[in-house]
């Protein structure tokens, strides 16, 4: 069910993201909230997934189950929430066209998804230091996760912080775990060589 208020990914020409006739509402822009379905089945294209040629950025982005975005070594920035209704790194299938990364930009933002890519949370140009931070209710990331500003894992059930590779936390990045029932995991290397930590 095609969540309102969002623009959707229809991939009624082609994978192309910068393609309006791809979208619902047009190619969306920092402040459009963006789903992502399963799969588009358009006759004469099969399944029509999304794919960067070029680094883009959104509101929030709501991904269904399995659903797939290809980023072909590009950055896709979020300046929402970022959402899924999966649970486990592997419910996204591996892009192709090589890696990228998924950058969150807004702190405040809740994150509650699993992720195939490279998350960085923050970037090295943001002056995050003592900002509000970026809350984290359930992350589950397939690969590095780069903390660049504030994180908090949020207090109350059972919450949680997992990457199947390395945690660097960097820059002016911080982490926090506010509840007893909260837990980090980390497949690879904690690195923390950050000014604020």
């Amino acid at each position: 069910v095609q969540p309102a208020g969002y623009d959707v990914w229809m991939g009624a020409a082609d994978t192309s993201w910068t393609n309006a006739s791809n979208w619902s509402a047009g190619v969306p822009s920092s402040s459009t909230p963006v789903f992502i379905p399963f799969a588009t089945t358009n006759a004469g294209l099969g399944e029509s997934h999304p794919g960067l040629a070029a680094s883009a950025a959104v509101g929030t982005l709501r991904m269904e189950n399995a659903a797939r975005l290809e980023l072909h070594n590009q950055a896709l920035q979020l300046y929402g929430n970022l959402e899924h209704s999966g649970t486990g790194a592997t419910v996204w299938p591996a892009q192709s066209g090589g890696s990228g990364y998924v950058e969150m930009m807004t702190a405040g933002t809740n994150i509650a998804a699993s992720v195939p890519y490279p998350l960085h949370i923050g970037d090295t140009g943001m002056a995050c230091a003592g900002a509000t931070p970026v809350t984290v209710s359930g992350l589950d990331s397939a690969t590095t996760i780069e903390v660049d500003c504030p994180v908090a894992v949020t207090g109350g059930g059972t919450n949680w912080f997992t990457s199947r590779g390395d945690v660097n936390v960097q820059h002016h990045g911080t982490l926090t775990m506010s509840g007893s029932s909260n837990w980090l995991y980390v497949e690879g290397n904690l690195n923390i060589t950050s000014d604020q930590s």
